[in-house]
């Protein structure tokens, strides 16, 4: 069934494949919010029930998001999300939970640039309103009744989760219109990766007034923190990659020596003799204090994790330096 043609709950349920009195029941939008790990288990079991979790930032403070509890909640925003990314049509602009681009192909667009400006938005979830989500799905196909209900299924307090599988393809589709607006531009080519913005120009940049006016008349505002103006001669990062080379994004030389360094000390020690020499600690006490051999074989297992997550990342944007670390175990 087209999604225009979705008039009813039946209807929705069908095709969300949820039952209609489990939908009903999340349409109600009465969200209840726990800490992790302190709630019994009737309560993490209730279909509308939430966690709330503090993920620590580098900068100090905490980034929350919530994670739902219960399986029918979940897996009503699994289905949910699969088909609206079915249905919206991305720009070739966007590169932030796009399948098929990323990081990389975000970069690529800024290759050789002697200017790039980057732009952060604000609490870009928090300023996704439910009302401004209906009227993206509005415009998407869907009937107004239907779109009310599938805003008050993906927001808490009026605006969009953070944590919801659902979160970033709504983002993205009432953002679409911004992304046409900044892609016509002249003189500079823009692309998107979730709340980040870039623009880059062979031409010295003098847009961010324009920018932020637009991004105003939709309701997001700029982190003014986060504005980077980054020249050619200098560092210029797109993504987390570096986009000095013509040809292709490159991970930083900073990241590729820390790699270097920790690949040469396992060389050389091995994982276990490296943690070792790391923190100062003898064979004889790793094998006679079983707190010490405890916290060591964490540290292991750990370590381990880290290097994998490396590499495989490392892979996907430049194999020829990962190759010769990617068999390590």
């Amino acid at each position: 069934m087209s999604h225009k043609k979705i008039d009813t709950v039946k209807k929705l349920s069908n095709f969300l494949n949820i039952e209609k009195e489990i939908l009903s029941e999340l349409s109600k939008n009465d969200y209840i919010i726990i800490e992790r790990n302190n709630s019994s288990t009737d309560i993490l079991n209730n279909v509308l029930t939430v966690e709330k979790i503090e993920i620590p930032k580098k900068s100090g403070g905490f980034r929350v998001v919530y994670s739902p509890s219960s399986d029918n909640l979940t897996n009503c925003l699994k289905v949910l999300n699969s088909k609206l990314r079915k249905i919206y049509v991305p720009s070739s602009c966007v590169h932030g939970y796009i399948k098929g681009r990323g990081i990389k192909t975000n970069a690529s667009e800024h290759l050789g640039k002697q200017y790039i400006l980057k732009v952060d938005i604000e609490n870009y979830f928090e300023k996704i309103t439910k009302e401004r989500i209906i009227k993206s799905l509005n415009n998407l196909g869907f009937q107004n009744e239907i779109s009310s209900l599938i805003a008050k299924i993906t927001t808490h307090n009026n605006v969009l989760v953070q944590g919801f599988h659902t979160s970033p393809t709504l983002a993205n589709i009432i953002f679409h219109e911004l992304d046409l607006i900044f892609s016509k531009f002249t003189n500079a080519s823009y692309t998107r990766y979730a709340d980040d913005l870039y623009f880059s120009s062979k031409e010295e940049i003098d847009i961010l007034s324009k920018v932020e006016e637009q991004l105003l008349k939709f309701g997001f505002t700029i982190n003014k923190s986060k504005i980077k103006l980054m020249k050619r001669g200098q560092k210029q990062y797109v993504t987390g990659l570096t986009v000095f080379d013509n040809k292709k994004p490159r991970i930083s030389k900073n990241k590729k020596k820390e790699i270097r360094q920790q690949m040469h000390y396992i060389n050389r020690y091995g994982y276990k003799g490296h943690i070792m020499h790391e923190f100062g600690i003898s064979n004889e006490e790793y094998l006679n204090n079983d707190e010490i051999k405890e916290n060591v074989d964490y540290k292991i297992h750990e370590l381990k994790t880290k290097i994998k997550g490396w590499l495989l990342f490392i892979n996907s944007i430049e194999p020829e330096f990962s190759k010769k670390y990617i068999t390590l175990k």
